[in-house]
């Protein structure tokens, strides 16, 4: 998981792919008997998340029966923008079907991402006005309307929509809702569209 996930930062990719039931040599389905208990192959997800350092997870598991044999594809999410992943303290990364160490060069290369990419300034592709609290949008707009009463009348920030005054305080762009919108303004339950990274709003 960390060798995968920190590999697909530095390749640029979005997603790392780790496939159980199909031989490397030849590509060919062998199947594989692994987890067969449904239960107990979700269960990963969790165990993944406790064992990687900042807690990540798996993005989906599929599992495919083929004539030749079962085959179970995991969808592994890039580390972060600035984050390293680690398992159990330790940082690794693939030299071709090998796992070794995560040099401290490429820890660095990771790290230094930080610093030429605001994370919270990405806009989020699934991310829509319904995943944000009326609550909290009302008092972001009350807290707008405030800051700049000298100069845009109330009430033509009352017309403006949802759309509008998220544009305005800097949450939305023509790309989409940032991640910041999400931080700030989203439901608890639209953790979720801040993955790879685990969140909890409060």
């Amino acid at each position: 998981m960390s060798a995968l996930s920190n590999k697909t930062n530095l390749a640029g990719s979005t997603a790392g792919w780790l496939v159980f039931g199909v031989r490397n040599s030849t590509w060919r389905v062998v199947g594989t008997e692994y987890r067969r208990d449904p239960e107990r192959l979700n269960g990963l997800k969790k165990q993944v998340s406790d064992g990687t350092g900042p807690s990540l997870t798996l993005r989906s598991i599929r599992v495919f029966d083929r004539p030749n044999g079962r085959v179970i594809i995991f969808e592994i999410p890039p580390a972060p923008q600035g984050i390293p992943i680690s398992w159990k303290g330790h940082f690794y990364s693939r030299a071709g079907e090998s796992l070794e160490p995560l040099s401290i060069e490429k820890q660095d290369a990771i790290r230094q991402e930080s610093s030429m990419l605001d994370w919270t300034g990405q806009t989020l592709e699934d991310a829509s006005v319904d995943d944000l609290s009326p609550k909290a949008l009302a008092v972001a707009r009350e807290a707008f309307t405030q800051r700049n009463s000298a100069r845009i009348p109330r009430k033509e920030i009352e017309g403006w929509d949802d759309d509008q005054v998220l544009t305005h305080v800097g949450l939305e762009t023509k790309h989409g809702l940032t991640r910041a919108a999400i931080l700030l303004l989203g439901k608890p339950e639209s953790a979720y569209i801040l993955n790879p990274l685990m969140a909890e709003l409060t």
